[in-house]
């Protein structure tokens, strides 16, 4: 019992220490406090859906196992890193945190789209990471803990902005938003795909999409703040 306590808090103290930086990324008009966490807790529930989905695609001979068999296909396990888990995972994500803050007043400049993905995207990775913690140990456990709270948080960050952009434009399209969300998912794909290599080389390119995609995030954040609505002006 000891055990899960700590297994909890530590996941919690983890995800709390990973909304902080990205709450505080939002320099001159942070979202409310209350609406990330219903956010998050949203982004939680959302792994309820996500398992049907792999249940499902289970059942049509599309599971882990297909792609992960005895003939270890490079293209079955592509299909399914992309769309067994990229586009599952990533729509249900997008569809939790598009509900309960596209219309909402408080998403009011184009940095807000990423930040509320973004705190989806941490209670997703939450959850997943409490239902998938009885199957590891030791630095395979403490790894995911620590680095699927930042991977989940960017992955979402991606549609995120696509919402923003979309929001805010005139006319609005749609496919503006599908765009975001295919790229999230391609690149939530080849992530787990050089993961789940054989090949340790794999886990090296895979840790680099995500320095690659931290930085791009970075680039993005910075590029939004400058044209926020709520930036402080010089006076003249």
């Amino acid at each position: 019992m000891l055990a899960v306590l700590l297994l909890v808090a530590s996941i919690l103290a983890i995800a709390l220490a990973w909304a902080a930086y990205f709450y505080l990324k939002d320099l001159y008009d942070k979202e409310p406090r209350h609406l990330l966490l219903i956010v998050f807790l949203a982004g939680a529930a959302a792994t309820g859906p996500a398992m049907l989905l792999y249940r499902g695609l289970e059942r049509l001979g599309f599971g882990e196992e297909m792609a992960f068999g005895t003939d270890d296909s490079l293209l079955a396990r592509a299909l399914y890193c992309v769309f067994g888990v990229g586009l599952i995972e990533e729509l249900c994500k997008l569809l939790s945190v598009q509900v309960l803050i596209g219309r909402h007043r408080d998403f009011d400049e184009h940095l807000d789209g990423i930040v509320y993905a973004a705190f989806g995207g941490l209670g997703f990775a939450s959850m997943e990471n409490l239902v998938l913690a009885p199957y590891l140990e030791g630095p395979q456990l403490w790894g995911r803990l620590l680095a699927a709270p930042l991977v989940h948080a960017l992955f979402a960050s991606i549609w995120g902005w696509s919402l923003s952009l979309d929001k805010f434009a005139r006319p609005r399209r749609p496919g503006r938003v599908v765009a975001g969300l295919a790229v999230a998912v391609l690149v939530h794909g080849l992530y787990d795909l050089l993961v789940l290599s054989p090949d340790p080389t794999g886990r090296l390119l895979a840790a680099g999409l995500i320095l690659m995609l931290w930085i791009a995030f970075f680039a993005v954040v910075s590029y939004e703040l400058k044209r926020s609505p709520h930036r402080p002006r010089k006076e003249t």
